[in-house]
């Protein structure tokens, strides 16, 4: 769910879910 709502949202959502 983490991966699909990262790659759906822009890279500074997915910099911040992912760090």
């Amino acid at each position: 769910i983490f991966s699909a709502i990262s790659f759906r949202e822009p890279p500074k959502i997915q910099t911040k879910g992912k760090k």
